[in-house]
């Protein structure tokens, strides 16, 4: 399998020197971790035939940082959520990452999000289940969460600081997506109250942010 992934990756970078490696589940059933990768974002090759050695949870965010690949996933208890990195992407090693966060067998943290700056500083974003459940637009009750920002301080150690909570309106958010732009960040949440996905940006990264679209219409394809 080593040399299967090896292979494949040289083609791609025979094509380009730079790729795309990604990873996604088919549904609500599947946590399954497979990894595809992509010199155009349209031919897509899948480089793990066999099941990797990696954690298998729900919601994998994928970063390349300091000769690192690291996929953080959902968390379940009793850590707040894992992490599994490999320098080849064919031998992992998968951590339990605690930020303090949990405390009972309510806690949970959803879909991590990497976020890299252009000054190689990593961070993730994250979903912390807290507070009374809501119910939301349609009825529905649903667990509440709030979203926090933490500094990945060493790569190696996968050592982090403290969480800190995003200035955001006091609702419901959680998958927080982060984009820096014109020297600006921009947040992509989703409110689950209303199932809306909104847009925020703020001049630095943990700063006050303001909101942009309270909802971004689908794309018309």
């Amino acid at each position: 399998e080593h040399m299967e992934v090896t292979t494949q990756l040289a083609e791609v970078k025979a094509d380009a020197n730079e790729f795309i490696l990604y990873s996604f589940f088919k549904s609500n059933s599947d946590y399954t971790t497979n990894l595809f990768i992509s010199s155009d974002g349209e031919n897509i090759k899948k480089i793990n035939s066999n099941i990797l050695n990696v954690a298998n949870l729900r919601d994998p965010s994928i970063v390349y940082c300091s000769g690192w690949f690291l996929i953080a996933y959902t968390g379940y208890n009793p850590a707040d959520f894992k992490i599994s990195k490999s320098k080849d992407l064919v031998n992992w090693t998968t951590h339990a990452i605690s930020l303090g966060f949990y405390q009972d067998s309510y806690s949970r943290i959803w879909a991590p999000e990497w976020f890299l700056d252009e000054d190689n500083k990593l961070y993730i974003l994250l979903s912390n289940r807290e507070g009374d459940d809501i119910v939301d637009i349609n009825g529905d009750t649903i667990p509440n969460f709030r979203p926090y920002i933490a500094e990945c301080t060493d790569v190696e150690t996968l050592t982090f600081s403290a969480p800190i909570a995003l200035t955001l309106e006091d609702s419901n958010k959680i998958d927080p997506c982060m984009i820096k732009y014109n020297g600006e960040y921009y947040i992509f949440i989703k409110d689950e109250y209303d199932k809306q996905i909104e847009s925020w940006k703020s001049s630095t990264i943990a700063g006050t942010f303001s909101k942009i679209s309270d909802s971004i219409s689908p794309l018309s394809i």
